[in-house]
């Protein structure tokens, strides 16, 4: 579904009641395709967190997936979302939590049918300052490794901020050998 100026319309995309979607979902649906369509051929992304796209009745999360919504009235506008999980409890207070949600994210619930995984990217702190910071090896082994293994070239791909505090690149270098680069 895709909001236009005459409501909602089918196009392949994730799929949302329409009536749960909300006026702040649809201003940044409308947004994002008006994006999408003065600049044809830019890769669009997003970047959220965990609490505005998980299954509502789970810990920590609305009755109402805000990100959902958005999504339904995008289509394909967005390219990709990048999740930055951290400081996120209790929807993702742990690495577990982290790689559950992703695949809960990917697999969809009731009135969400789900995320590629292509099109989902984990977002971690590279600053030992920001709540949820964690040591390169373990993001590779708790994080990336499980979700490597289960999505293969499907998985959607690692961002990191704030490149300001690895200077030296040591950080970035173990998460970049993990995801083959």
């Amino acid at each position: 579904m895709v909001w236009t100026a005459s409501g909602w319309t089918s196009k392949t995309s994730p799929t949302l009641r329409p009536a749960s979607s909300g006026r702040y979902a649809e201003a940044v649906a409308k947004l994002t395709n008006a994006i999408a369509a003065r600049l044809p051929g830019t890769l669009l992304c997003h970047a959220l967190q965990p609490p505005y796209l998980c299954a509502p009745g789970s810990p920590g999360c609305p009755e109402d997936s805000l990100y959902a919504a958005i999504l339904a009235g995008t289509g394909d506008s967005i390219d990709w979302l990048n999740m930055q999980y951290y400081s996120n409890p209790p929807v993702t207070a742990s690495d577990v939590d982290e790689v559950s949600h992703y695949e809960s994210v990917v697999r969809g619930w009731e009135g969400f049918s789900g995320l590629p995984a292509h099109r989902l990217v984990v977002g971690k702190p590279y600053s030992s300052r920001v709540e949820g910071y964690q040591p390169a090896v373990q993001v590779v082994s708790e994080i990336l490794e499980p979700l490597l293994e289960k999505y293969g070239d499907r998985f959607g791909g690692f961002m990191a901020w704030e490149y300001s505090e690895d200077p030296a690149g040591d950080w970035a270098r173990r998460v970049a050998v993990a995801l083959g680069r």
